[in-house]
């Protein structure tokens, strides 16, 4: 699996998917996922995973599979493997054009410019521009009122927001006291867009650790925003990591200390 992939750079690029390794428990996030989308009005999700764990590698992927048809989804495709992409391109349906892919790179600071920062930037970037450029956005409102026009707007596609290091935005949240409600109402402007936005977050460690330092009322609040994700763990098995390692070492070229001796056991 790539290390050190970046959301907002290595996104849209073939060579951000080649090497990438889709392990099994990265299988079943997308296919859980993807059942969740297709069988319920769930479209907000949290992947939750330590570092390094590859979970930027793998949204740089699904965005991929997600946009516009070219060399770049079928990049995707390969990477992930048949079975794990047919179940997500059942789900998101993506024609031609393909999704519009908004990449969030959390930091402290304010989400909602951020998120409407990141989605002007998507829009122009994307070939199919709609409407004229818009400036910030002025509240919560307004950003949410952006995101579902823009998926109005596509209706043969739709809006995938994927937030990295949601973490941090968060953290900050907690520190200074800020609204974390945005979420919320993410999570249920996503659910009401009849399957037209789709939001990931990406974290570390779970939603309510990032409030532990906070009072109990507080925390309660907490929770319940976490409750209008369905966080799904992406934590590689013993036996992925060994498998991982193993090809990683592999090479064709025999050292001369490892030349064949008459004593040796062959199997």
């Amino acid at each position: 699996m790539r290390q050190s992939a970046a959301l907002d750079s290595d996104l849209g690029k073939v060579e951000a998917l080649q090497g990438f390794a889709c392990q099994r428990s990265a299988g079943d996030c997308l296919a859980n996922m993807a059942s969740q989308i297709c069988q319920t009005t769930q479209r907000a999700f949290t992947w939750t995973g330590p570092y390094g764990g590859g979970k930027s590698s793998l949204a740089i992927t699904l965005a991929g599979l997600v946009g516009a048809k070219g060399p770049v989804r079928a990049a995707a495709v390969e990477a992930l493997g048949s079975a794990v992409a047919d179940k997500l391109l059942e789900a998101f349906n993506p024609g031609r054009n393909g999704w519009l892919v908004v990449p969030v790179v959390g930091r402290k600071s304010d989400p909602i410019q951020d998120i409407g920062n990141a989605l002007e930037h998507a829009r122009r970037k994307d070939g199919n521009l709609r409407g004229h450029p818009r400036g910030d956005v002025a509240s919560g409102r307004e950003l949410l009122d952006r995101l579902t026009k823009e998926a109005e707007d596509r209706p043969r596609d739709g809006v995938l927001l994927i937030i990295d290091e949601m973490g941090k935005l968060l953290e900050s949240a907690a520190a200074e006291g800020g609204d974390i409600y945005l979420f919320q109402e993410l999570a249920e402007t996503a659910a009401r867009s009849k399957g037209r936005i789709v939001v990931v977050g990406i974290l570390h460690q779970a939603f309510d650790q990032y409030a532990s330092r906070l009072g109990q009322e507080t925390r309660d609040d907490w929770a319940k925003i976490q409750g209008r994700f369905i966080d799904i763990p992406l934590i590689a098995a013993v036996d992925e990591v060994i498998d991982l390692l193993g090809r990683a070492i592999v090479s064709n070229r025999r050292h001369p200390g490892t030349a064949d001796r008459p004593d040796q056991l062959k199997i």
